[in-house]
């Protein structure tokens, strides 16, 4: 019996290790899913924060081209609308988030919603400029869709481009006057030899 073979006394061994207690193999078994969670909550996290930088990107390009004087209002309104609907997919998972994500997300919505309503106003303002240049003793129709003060601006906007364009056409007549009286002075100094 004391002859045994090495591969006899190898597996021996490893027949006589006992498993683990069922109490700790439960408590391994709860890591490992508390583990899963956690790596999928920090993923769902991360994903939210990419959309987030995306959004807000978005949101800070369409800011510098509305500050632009030849900006096209209504593809920013366009883009801006998308750039709100982004917003609206991550705050959607706020439950899920971290709270300096949610709070970042709050804000620059709030940002976005405030730019989207101003983008609007300025489209129904340019508007209700166009419609009134066309026929200036009908109110426009887009001006029946704002409040009180909108249209109170709107109006004093709309007076404001009048004055305006009258100063502009009688300093432009001044600066035709002034250029006859010194064509006809410098023609008179003209000698004709």
């Amino acid at each position: 019996m004391s002859k045994r073979t090495r591969s006899e006394q190898t597996s021996t061994p490893a027949q006589t290790r006992k498993r683990a207690p069922l109490a700790v193999r439960i408590i391994i078994g709860v890591l490992a899913v508390l583990s899963l969670a956690v790596a999928v909550l920090a993923g769902i996290n991360i994903a939210a924060q990419r959309q987030y930088d995306a959004a807000t990107q978005a949101l800070q390009e369409n800011i510098a081209k509305a500050s632009k004087d030849d900006a096209d209002f209504k593809k920013l309104l366009s883009s801006q609308r998308s750039v709100n609907e982004q917003f609206a997919k991550v705050s959607a998972q706020s439950h899920i988030l971290l709270p300096q994500i949610n709070e970042a997300v709050d804000h620059n919505a709030q940002v976005s919603s405030q730019l989207t309503s101003k983008l609007q106003d300025q489209i129904d303002s340019t508007q209700a400029q166009q419609n009134s240049d066309d026929t200036t003793e009908q109110q426009p129709k887009s001006l029946s869709s704002l409040s009180d003060e909108q249209r109170q601006q709107v109006e004093d906007m709309l007076k404001s481009n009048e004055e305006l364009g009258k100063d502009q056409e009688s300093s432009s007549a001044n600066d035709q006057n002034n250029s006859t009286d010194t064509k006809q002075q410098s023609s008179s100094s003209v000698k004709p030899w």
